[in-house]
């Protein structure tokens, strides 16, 4: 490989110029910068609800409907959002880190990936929509910690008409 000397950017590709071989290497942009994925709602009306309910928490209720409930509620929903913000902090970690998994499975070929071994945190401009993580992925690791019903896909509004 070459010394890069100057660089040419055109439209669609950026262009390299290498001293030694005295060729230009051209790479496509999109291989450099990736565009986030376009959001697209994959869950109906009810299924919607019942997800932002567990990761807004006491958040998603008017101040009204949280006087109306009893202590047993609300301590169950303050439980239930906390563990779905651990899941969601895990799920975070261990997309945010795979490049140091990779490298540490290439050198240990023995290691696991541990998401409590990170002490690190992921920055707060990392949303699940720029790390690639759908609803429907969290919803399965919601519904592995059975904090989702098993039938959580198959939820509408249509069969709880009939």
């Amino acid at each position: 490989m070459g010394v890069i000397t100057e660089s040419a950017h055109t439209r669609s590709n950026i262009g390299v110029t290498l001293i030694r071989s005295n060729s230009t290497v051209f790479v496509k942009f999109d291989k450099i910068q990736e565009k986030p994925k376009p959001y697209v709602e994959e869950l109906d009306f009810l299924q919607s609800k019942m997800y932002y309910r567990l990761v807004q928490g006491l958040k998603y209720y008017t101040p009204e409907q949280i006087e109306g409930m009893d202590e047993a509620s609300i301590a169950r929903i303050k439980n239930e959002h906390i563990l779905a913000k651990s899941i969601i902090v895990k799920m975070k970690k261990q997309v945010y880190f795979k490049a140091i998994d990779d490298l540490f499975f290439s050198i240990f070929p023995k290691y696991k990936n541990d998401p409590e071994f990170y002490s690190g945190t992921v920055p707060k401009n990392c949303t699940l929509n720029k790390l690639g993580i759908t609803k429907k992925q969290v919803c399965l690791e919601f519904i592995k910690a059975r904090l989702l019903p098993k039938n959580f896909f198959k939820i509408s509004q249509q069969n709880l008409r009939l």
